[in-house]
């Protein structure tokens, strides 16, 4: 499993302890740190669009993904057959079909029903991210907590208490 080399103290002892625990159910993970642009290279790119080795099972490129500024989670972006952002190349015509339905039928049932069919099928593994900020916030200072979770501050829900 790649992951960026200048990240290794947070990546690779993120990565050491997943090991560990796939390794009790059977599962050999190895690990491969990498230059940042190696990395990216390898996992955030379509291989199958772009024409690239898939080669590789998995990769940390060290971020997340956010549907910004449309945070509807239709998934056109990274599951669709042919999409630039579906890293793995993973094509699925049911997939495919049902992410049509999300994007066409305002029924929150459809995005459900693709959500549940896709959970199934896992085309990417969840990996787990570190912290990214740590806040100190004056105990007069309201609303600012729970952080969120984009990263974004929003300075119009916070106000002073005496």
């Amino acid at each position: 499993m790649a992951y960026p080399a200048n990240f290794r103290y947070t990546k690779q002892h993120e990565w050491t302890d997943v090991k560990g625990d796939v390794a009790t159910i059977g599962i050999k993970l190895g690990l491969a740190p990498k230059p940042f642009n190696q990395v990216v290279a390898l996992a955030a790119g379509n291989c199958v669009a772009a024409k690239i080795p898939c080669n590789w099972d998995m990769g940390d490129w060290g971020l997340g993904w956010s549907f910004a500024p449309d945070y509807y989670p239709s998934g056109e972006t990274l599951f669709s057959t042919g999409s630039l952002a579906n890293a793995s190349g993973f094509s699925d015509p049911k997939n495919n079909s049902m992410i049509t339905q999300t994007l066409t039928n305002g029924s929150l049932q459809v995005l459900y029903n693709w959500q549940d069919y896709l959970t199934k099928q896992l085309p990417v593994q969840w990996q787990p991210n570190g912290p990214y900020q740590i806040t100190e916030v004056s105990n007069n200072l309201k609303g600012v907590l729970p952080q969120n979770p984009t990263l974004t501050i929003n300075p119009e829900n916070w106000y002073f208490t005496k």
